[in-house]
């Protein structure tokens, strides 16, 4: 039989273990917004794709389609992302002989990816592209625009990242480094060229525009570069 002393005792333990989790609970739901906000609260109100093996996208005049055939990790995630992309034309067929222009960014805060994603044509199939580098730095809903560019106007000086072939490297082995050797050795040959540079191009003036300078969006440098059509995705990125 519980005497009156008792039960009085466990009325106060259990109001002082209620009380302790009201505490625990107010002090949980008073953090910050901005000090780990869940990722579902981020993405709440987004209209977003859901990530799938192969998902697509066709460009707004439909000429042209772009799949993630496959992304590690999947669902995307915050950090470095390496993405499979496969093109096709009108007809959904493949589409040779073209480039990738690839820009992520987060429209809602204004930020674009700092980092220019690698990206390398399949050695078996120039329709597959292999991204690598995709970098979603913060949670929150990422657009990644998939620009379909011919490989000239890359080549001809745009800001969209550079085209390798996958077998590139290994059936050239090192011209790359000898054609820049080369060059630099034919420069140094011609000696006016150096002086003419060093006396004329000001580099009190023009040296530290270009080191100072801010890199641009990532939006701004793809509409500087290379046009064609686009394809946009837009995923919740967790962190």
């Amino acid at each position: 039989m519980t005497t009156a002393p008792g039960r009085r005792w466990r009325a106060s333990a259990l109001a002082l273990l209620a009380a302790a989790f009201v505490a625990c609970t107010s002090s949980k739901s008073a953090t910050p917004r901005d000090a780990g906000t869940p990722t579902t609260e981020l993405c709440k109100d987004s209209t977003g794709d859901t990530y799938t093996a192969d998902i697509s996208h066709a460009s707004a005049d439909g000429s042209i389609h772009v799949h993630i055939v496959d992304a590690l990790p999947a669902p995307p995630q915050q950090g470095a992302n390496r993405w499979v992309v496969r093109v096709t034309d009108r007809a959904d067929q493949p589409l040779h002989g073209k480039a990738l222009d690839v820009v992520a960014s987060i429209p809602a805060r204004g930020y674009g990816s700092a980092h220019v994603p690698h990206i390398e044509r399949d050695a078996a199939d120039d329709s597959i592209f292999h991204v690598d580098g995709l970098f979603f730095e913060l949670p929150g809903v990422w657009r990644v625009t998939v620009r379909v560019v011919d490989p000239a106007s890359i080549d001809a000086g745009s800001d969209a990242a550079p085209i390798r072939d996958a077998s590139a490297d290994d059936a050239e082995g090192g011209a790359p480094d000898d054609a820049g050797d080369d060059a630099g050795d034919d420069a140094g040959d011609d000696g006016a060229i150096p002086d003419a540079d060093t006396s004329d191009a000001g580099d009190d003036a023009t040296a530290p525009d270009a080191s100072d300078a801010a890199p641009p969006p990532a939006d701004a440098a793809s509409d500087a570069g290379a046009q064609g059509p686009e394809v946009t995705f837009s995923f919740c990125v967790a962190s």
